[in-house]
Formats: C-alpha cells, sequence, structure tokens
C-alpha cells in the first residue's frame, strides 16, 4: 500500500537520489538542466526547507514499504502588495520513479500539498514546469493548471 506523508529530516538523501534522477529527466528534454558538478552539495541546504511544516509541510513523499517511490516539494510565495490576488504557494518539484508512473502517486502527491496548502490558507497553487516535456505539460493540465505567462531565452551563441 503506498503512503504520502510529509518528508522528515531522516528522508534527505533518498529524496535527493530522486531529485538527481528528477534532474537527469530534465535534462534529456533540455540540456540547460544538467546539473553542475557539485548540484547535490547545494541542494542538500535547499532541500532543507522542504523539511519544514510551517506554514504548511513544504515537502510530501511517497513510500510503499521501505521505497520511496516520489516526492513533491515546494513553499509559500511571499505576498505580492501591488497585486489583489490570494497567497500563493509555489511548486518547484515533483518526481515519480519511471517504473511506478501512471498509478496515481504524482496525483496523490499533488493533493496532499494541495489540500496542506489550502488548509494554511493558499488557495492559489503555481507551478514552473517543461512543458517541452509532454508528460510533464500533460500531468500538470490534468491537475487543473492552465499557462499564465511564457518565459522566452535568447540562447547563448559560441
Amino acid at each position: 500500500m503506498i503512503n504520502v506523508r510529509p518528508m522528515e529530516d531522516a528522508d534527505q538523501d533518498r529524496v535527493l537520489d530522486l531529485w538527481e534522477r528528477l534532474m537527469a529527466a530534465g535534462a534529456e528534454v533540455d540540456r540547460r538542466w544538467v546539473p553542475a558538478p557539485n548540484g547535490r552539495d547545494i541542494m542538500i541546504g535547499w532541500s532543507r526547507m522542504w523539511m519544514q511544516r510551517a506554514p504548511f509541510p513544504h515537502g510530501f513523499v511517497a513510500e510503499e514499504g521501505e521505497a520511496l517511490l516520489g516526492f513533491i516539494a515546494g513553499a509559500p510565495l511571499g505576498p505580492m502588495p501591488v497585486l489583489n490576488t490570494p497567497p500563493s504557494a509555489r511548486i518547484s518539484d515533483l518526481f515519480v520513479v519511471d517504473d511506478r508512473r501512471r498509478e496515481g502517486i504524482g496525483s496523490a502527491l499533488f493533493s496532499a500539498f494541495r489540500e496542506a496548502a489550502e488548509g494554511a490558507g493558499f488557495p492559489s497553487l503555481v507551478v514552473s514546469t517543461l512543458f517541452i516535456d509532454e508528460r510533464s505539460g500533460t500531468f500538470w493540465t490534468r491537475q487543473g493548471f492552465l499557462p499564465e505567462h511564457v518565459v522566452l531565452r535568447r540562447p547563448v551563441t559560441p
């Protein structure tokens, strides 16, 4: 049986293993997503934020027995005082191991994050994704997300 629960400090190394797999999958679609040689070391500090629980858990894991099947991470966004918008939370990362995709694990992780954020007064959620990755774009639109803005980048020429 799959269990979705908030991340704990003891999960950090295994979550970072999954994060590295997430980055490798992103790099297959867009070479700009290749992590720096010290990327994991940098993420050690960053991932500690995912263990925070206030005002809601910032990270959740999906597990089955001892196996970690996926994770989702995010955080509240700071207020935008010039805009009349509800408080928002941003989902920064979501990953499910390849051989367990299409079993509802990603949706379960998203639901846990969404319910926690909404319960803490953050009804608006945003996610940034590599929309050129068809799987990612399809997943997020199935969850009710719509494109809001486009980031244009001018490639670096040699």
